[in-house]
């Protein structure tokens, strides 16, 4: 099964990841040592957690340790495109929203029961649908809390409360509900200068849903080795580069 485990990966001339994992054969002792057959080993994962990888070695407890210590690595090979795509993401949409909102929209968001309050909530911020600024406003005022705490507390900043804002809720501005608002004509082109001339914002966020999943099963160590991990390393790459 050992055939099972590297990865070659190789995107045109520019990209090649490579990963293996070897069996261990002594431990720092220098003495013989299989970690899967070591009931420590078993018991620090759960027994139910190293279930799914003795399934897949055929019950070969040193074989699936050598799956589960592959699976780890698939992880950090996600961790890098992954980086670089939400990073890319929130800075393009960002400034979408900037132009569109206004310049200080994540500290102007406010619940929508106070939308209508002295001072009333400027037009541009209404075209926000409530469910993102709520979003928004509890993610700065959870900064504001923690800044409370500190000994010389410094202001929160729009780049602030941006910067904490999750990659559910930049996907979110792609949905239907923003299409009119934020992606008529060839406004995809601000955010994605190299998408195809066939995509629409219904496309990206169909995909930046495919992408969060990966993303989050990484996040979350979850099992990703049996996930066709060659095809979601490419489309989180491809992800990045539009």
């Amino acid at each position: 099964m050992h055939e099972l485990y590297p990865l070659n990966l190789q995107r045109g001339n520019y990209m090649q990841v490579t990963r293996e994992c070897q069996p261990y054969t002594v431990n720092r002792h220098g003495r013989d040592y299989q970690p899967g057959s070591d009931p420590r080993f078993t018991k620090t994962l759960s027994q139910s957690r190293f279930n799914v990888y003795l399934s897949a070695a055929g019950q070969d407890a040193n074989l699936a340790f050598r799956l589960y210590r592959w699976n780890m690595l698939l992880a950090e090979t996600f961790l890098m495109p992954c980086h670089l795509m939400e990073v890319a993401l929130r800075n393009g949409l960002s400034i979408k929203m900037w132009n569109r909102f206004g310049p200080e929209w994540p500290l102007q968001a406010r619940l929508r029961r106070d939308w209508d309050v002295n001072p009333r909530l400027d037009q541009r911020m209404r075209q926000l649908h409530w469910d993102a600024q709520a979003k928004i406003v509890d993610q700065r005022e959870h900064i504001i809390a923690h800044r409370e705490t500190l000994p010389n507390p410094s202001p929160v900043t729009s780049d602030c409360v941006i910067a904490q804002l999750s990659l559910g809720f930049w996907a979110n501005m792609f949905s239907a509900r923003y299409r009119g608002t934020l992606w008529s004509g060839s406004a995809l082109r601000s955010v994605f200068p190299n998408h195809p001339a066939n995509i629409s914002s219904e496309d990206v966020y169909a995909k930046l849903g495919d992408v969060r999943e990966i993303r989050n099963r990484v996040a979350h160590h979850e099992v990703i080795f049996n996930k066709d991990p060659e095809a979601c390393l490419l489309y989180t790459s491809d992800a990045a580069d539009e």
